[in-house]
């Protein structure tokens, strides 16, 4: 799994980038919330298969390789895109 996170320091917007598995969590503060500060924690080339949600990032990930997780808050945008109300 991967994901990033908004996180302050010093007054200065940073991004928290983390890559979960069972074995090893690894994080990774970055300054960046681009596909290049996705590449830097990930790799060019990932050669196992990644749970990510849909940020636009992730899209250099070969579809193969990636499944896309869609927690609550993501399932609201979604929705919400289509114009749809959750309760």
């Amino acid at each position: 799994m991967a994901h990033e996170t908004s996180h302050q320091r010093n007054n200065d917007k940073r991004w928290v980038w983390a890559t979960l598995s069972n074995d090893v969590d690894f994080f990774q503060i970055n300054s960046s919330r681009g596909q290049h500060a996705a590449k830097r924690l990930l790799g060019e080339a990932v050669s196992h298969l990644l749970m990510t949600d849909q940020y636009s990032a992730y899209k250099y990930i070969d579809e193969s390789k990636r499944q896309l997780s869609v927690s609550g808050s993501h399932t609201k945008e979604c929705h919400s895109y289509r114009g749809e109300h959750l309760s």
